[in-house]
């Protein structure tokens, strides 16, 4: 039974519909819907993008509205990335009406924290691979449309690096951090630069004229002696090395790491509250009646991860930016080498389409003999 039945039988207490901001209020409430949510499940925003077009793709496939959700987004607001998404000719249902299962609700919601209980065995079972590659593909030609300045970067950067004249490019993405690869020899590490390096080269010699371009998480990649001679696949938003950073106690080392990520201007109250209700140390009295005050006075604690203190909020936003040009760069290579463990080579996939991924090879995976896959769970 929907809730909504459950709700006009009395079953469960009704609600009165409160409009959106920006709802035309005219339009009829969707039959069917699905709301994804971009939440903090995940800090990486790999995850996020690829699950969205997923999503996206399965509301397509059935029919439903489809309803984005940014108010707990950890990268802040979608349009500061993307154009609004397109608009459904109907209005949203009540929030107390969007369940994430069972799947044959009416209306559903998804998010990273539900992957598994919408894009499970079942979803699985009843998909190919190429059904659930088409989705994807869908929601990113609906989606993944940059803001305008960011956009008109990408273009302009992928038109100089054709220049001065038609080149073949061929593009690495180079992950580090905390994702490793699924190759066993490598799986506590990462994959050698130059397995890289050697993959972009094959694909380099088949033309007189060629150039290849990296991204990497890890800006001490771009120096490394295997990769330093080839170019940058965007140079608007750079991430600084603390090798080469000046003061040498900020930067971003080793790559793309979660932790790093979340304390990224975090105030001091933040570090304090992991200390709420934890124990004294053993021989630490407590002062006073410091325990009764600060019961007596306790506020809400903040979540930093979906609501991020201005700094911090800045700070994401250049990281993910930087990481939205480097896949628009990239996907518009003429071929691209990366690692299959990696969200954003299962996004470059999509990006350059089946055709050209798979059927052409112009994909390729250096990660074992592993094939393209969508969401882990």
């Amino acid at each position: 039974m929907d809730v909504d039945h459950a709700q006009s039988t009395g079953l469960l207490p009704s609600q009165i519909h409160i409009a959106e901001p920006g709802e035309d209020q005219s339009l009829p409430v969707c039959e069917k819907s699905l709301t994804f949510v971009l939440d903090a499940t995940d800090a990486g925003l790999g995850s996020s993008l690829l699950g969205l077009w997923l999503s996206y793709g399965l509301a397509q496939e059935e029919n439903r509205a489809f309803f984005l959700d940014d108010s707990q987004f950890a990268y802040g607001e979608y349009d500061t990335y993307f154009k609004k998404p397109p608009k459904p000719t109907c209005r949203a249902p009540l929030k107390t009406q969007r369940v994430p299962c069972p799947h044959q609700a009416k209306h559903l919601i998804v998010s990273a924290a539900t992957y598994r209980w919408t894009f499970g065995s079942t979803f699985s079972g009843m998909y190919t691979e190429r059904n659930v590659f088409d989705m994807a593909r869908n929601g990113y030609e609906a989606l993944f449309k940059l803001r305008n300045d960011d956009d008109a970067y990408a273009w302009q950067r992928i038109a100089d690096l054709r220049a001065p004249s038609p080149s073949l490019l061929v593009g690495i993405h180079l992950r580090r951090g905390d994702r490793h690869p699924f190759e066993f020899a490598y799986s506590q590490g990462y994959l050698p630069p130059h397995l890289y390096r050697d993959a972009a080269e094959e694909f380099a010699a088949t033309s007189s004229r060629s150039k290849i371009v990296i991204a990497s998480d890890d800006p001490d990649i771009y120096l490394h002696g295997d990769l330093s001679s080839h170019i940058r696949a965007q140079e608007r938003i750079t991430l600084a090395s603390k090798k080469t950073s000046s003061t040498g106690s900020s930067g971003w080392e080793g790559g793309f790491f979660k932790d790093q990520f979340w304390g990224l201007g975090l105030p001091a109250e933040a570090h304090d509250q992991r200390k709420v209700g934890s124990p004294l140390p053993t021989h630490q009295k407590p002062e006073g009646n410091s325990v009764k005050s600060s019961t007596s006075t306790a506020q809400p604690l903040r979540d930093y991860r979906s609501h991020p203190t201005e700094e911090a909020r800045q700070l994401r936003e250049f990281i993910g930016r930087a990481y939205l040009l480097e896949l628009s760069v990239l996907s518009h290579s003429d071929r691209v080498v990366c690692a299959v463990s990696a969200y954003a080579c299962r996004i470059l996939a999509v990006m350059l389409g089946w055709e050209r991924a798979m059927e052409l090879g112009h994909w390729k995976n250096i990660d074992g003999k592993y094939g393209w896959r969508a969401l882990d769970m």
